[in-house]
């Protein structure tokens, strides 16, 4: 496998900085992982196998609808290109300047179907077809390629979870999706030894309070918040005054989301 080096500007990227803590970790270790090309298989389970060997920060194996999600972050960011050839799901790194050794293993986008991903199903989707100027029985649309997520596509999460993000963004003026990656780190905080609903609801108040309007707003997403290496630093500063104000963080009454 050839050595790969990561570029300054990685850092600087917007596109980049846009997606959370899970994409942006996995983006890197794809980086590891394709051709000279930017080529790569694109199944979830091989992805998740082959970037996070070891699961999550908790050490926890990351779900496969995890992954999928965060294929979609990265597809609409337009940082990674999926298609399929031959009924094989691949990836290509977009914007790709390595300097090729060899020739690649993997056929290149443009002979195969480009696909999207469907964020209510976390399926992998081939566009819709083209319609035909005249009717044929011959030709049969592109294929739907359904990843086998089992029951885990139905998961439900908790209401708690869901109402955070809710309060989310209603304070951020934000519109964050009840995703399975944006649930997952809520629920697994929302697991923790004296952290509450009414708690998170304060402490994202809080944060709003001193982000909004600064070059730090961009963080006020559940990736960051709810990051198990930086929210115990959020939430056990839930109840401190902001920028010199005497009077503490107001709380405000769990009332299932609606407020």
């Amino acid at each position: 496998m050839p050595q790969r080096l990561l570029r300054p500007g990685l850092r600087q990227s917007k596109r980049w900085n846009r997606i959370g803590y899970i994409e942006q970790t996995m983006y890197v270790r794809l980086i590891t992982l394709v051709d000279d090309y930017g080529r790569y298989e694109a199944d979830p389970e091989l992805l998740r196998s082959e970037c996070f060997p070891f699961g999550g920060p908790d050490g926890i194996p990351i779900p496969v609808p995890t992954i999928v999600s965060s294929c979609q972050q990265l597809s609409a960011s337009d940082l990674v290109l999926f298609y399929e050839v031959d009924g094989k799901q691949l990836l290509q790194l977009t914007r790709w300047q390595e300097r090729a050794r060899s020739e690649s293993k993997f056929p290149e986008p443009k002979k195969g179907v480009l696909r999207t991903f469907d964020s209510n199903c976390q399926q992998m989707k081939a566009p819709p077809p083209s319609p035909s100027p005249s009717p044929s029985p011959s030709p049969s649309p592109s294929p739907i390629v359904e990843l086998d997520l089992g029951k885990s596509c139905q998961q439900k999460h908790s209401k708690e979870a869901v109402s955070i993000i809710e309060h989310l963004n209603k304070a951020s003026g934000r519109a964050f999706r009840p995703t399975e990656t944006n649930l997952e780190f809520i629920e697994a905080r929302l697991k923790e030894e004296g952290v509450t609903v009414v708690g998170c609801n304060q402490m994202i108040d809080r944060q709003c309070k001193r982000w909004l309007g600064t070059d730090q707003a961009e963080y006020l997403r559940p990736s960051t918040l709810f990051n198990r290496s930086k929210f115990d630093a959020y939430y056990s500063a839930k109840d401190m005054p902001v920028n010199g104000s005497t009077k503490p963080a107001p709380v405000l009454a769990h009332n299932g989301g609606n407020y």
